[in-house]
């Protein structure tokens, strides 16, 4: 379901003044937000253009109230601008800081009211700049061990694995790309749970693959969090997130090679497969067809001979999305 989320509105005067005084009492000029003022002259020495931020919290969420000065010199007029955004979790806003437990359609719109009723801001006209959305699927083993032997790469990218945190822990891995970051990771070791939960999310940092979802014009308006509720466009949201999976090359390990009724050659795609250098390598060697061919032909094999554990998860996936957005789970 819909994670994590960055939003902005354009707000009046007296909008800011409210969030300032409740949510917002840290005043900081510039834009490094180093506590010195920072003057920036557009097109002349005439215009002098300051920006203020007002930085706080609401319950989770990061607020940031930003005052935009420009002063026509020569004459004395000033034009302020007020913007207001918004970073944090729907998810872990709902549950105190956390994301483990199951986070449903009714959960998410409730915190959609419940941040616009507090702030003063309509949903209609708001601006989503950043989403994370995902699921939390139990597998039949650990997740970061399982992704350290099975994760190969995604769409050519290879994976990057998650910083350590101050006990030396990394829960998983990610790939970084140019519209979003695609996460793969041990939900329950990042909480320190018994139980066997990965996570899978996509966090888009550019809208335009969710505007062409949601039948929004490329240029001409932007996603509002009034449309993030549209549960017919949230069911069509699952088919980008199973697509992303679909392009998850996941090795099986189930497999044993070691089996006599595995050809040679066969048996050495397999092997070499397994290696995200391997297709790296490929790639300077040989067309771009015979490289999606050489992958159609590896995950055949992984599906021949192996479990068929991608497809299991995948399904997994898909059902997970429904359930949230049905409100099946409590």
């Amino acid at each position: 379901m819909i994670d994590g989320i960055d939003i902005e509105w354009n707000i009046s005067a007296d909008q800011a003044g409210y969030i300032k005084i409740y949510f917002a009492p840290n005043a900081v000029v510039n834009t490094e937000q180093t506590g010195e003022i920072k003057t920036k002259i557009r097109g002349s020495d005439n215009l002098l253009d300051i920006t203020t931020y007002h930085t706080g919290k609401f319950e989770t969420f990061r607020i940031e109230v930003r005052e935009n000065n420009k002063k026509n010199l020569l004459n004395g007029v000033s034009q302020i601008r007020y913007y207001l955004r918004v970073n944090g979790s729907f998810h872990k806003n709902h549950f105190g800081g956390k994301n483990l437990e199951r986070f449903n359609y009714k959960d998410l719109k409730y915190q959609v009211m419940h941040l616009c009723a507090k702030l003063q801001v309509n949903a209609k006209e708001s601006r989503i700049l950043g989403v994370e959305c995902g699921v939390n699927v139990q597998l039949q083993q650990p997740a970061l061990p399982f992704l350290k032997s099975s994760l190969i790469e995604f769409k050519g990218h290879e994976r990057i694995a998650y910083k350590k945190d101050n006990k030396g822990k990394s829960i998983g891995f990610y790939f970084d790309r140019e519209q979003d970051q695609i996460k793969i990771y041990d939900k329950a070791l990042q909480y320190n749970k018994g139980i066997n939960l990965m996570r899978f999310e996509i966090k888009y940092t550019r809208m335009r693959p969710l505007k062409k979802i949601f039948g929004i014009a490329k240029n001409n308006s932007h996603l509002s969090l009034i449309q993030l509720l549209d549960i017919e466009k949230l069911y069509k949201l699952k088919k980008l997130l199973l697509r992303a999976w679909d392009n998850i090359l996941l090795y099986d390990t189930s497999i044993n090679l070691a089996k006599a009724n595995i050809p040679a050659k066969e048996k050495q795609l397999l092997e070499e497969g397994r290696s995200y250098y391997y297709w790296q390598d490929l790639r300077t060697q040989v067309c771009r067809n015979v490289w999606f061919k050489r992958k159609r032909d590896f995950r055949t094999l992984l599906r021949k001979y192996g479990n068929n554990e991608h497809s299991k998860i995948q399904e997994l996936i898909s059902v997970e999305w429904e359930m949230l957005l049905n409100n099946k789970y409590n």
